[in-house]
């Protein structure tokens, strides 16, 4: 049996919503990473956050630059405002 694009429509309505939230773009550029790659990453996302905080981004070089370019480097490709929005809750994610 077809579905009518009505009932199309619909089906991926309540798909989206059982999926909850919206990813940001740096969550949508880690999400076919392995689970540790995507823990590394919130792990470097709050260092970023901590040391921005306290104002030592000098003395522990956890910047959004540096994730960004270590993102780049293996082959993830973002922005540096899609990573400091992010980093600033500034995304739809709200991690």
């Amino acid at each position: 049996m077809t579905m009518s694009p009505k009932s199309e429509a619909n089906s991926s309505l309540v798909a989206a919503l059982k999926r909850g939230g919206y990813n940001c773009t740096l969550m949508q550029a880690v999400e076919p990473l392995g689970e540790d790659e995507r823990q590394a990453v919130a792990v470097a996302v709050d260092n970023i956050r901590v040391s921005t905080q306290k104002r030592d981004w000098r003395k522990t070089g956890y910047t959004v630059n540096w994730l960004v370019t270590i993102l780049c480097e293996h082959g993830i490709a973002v922005t540096y405002r899609q990573v400091e929005r992010h980093v600033k809750k500034q995304c739809l994610c709200g991690a």
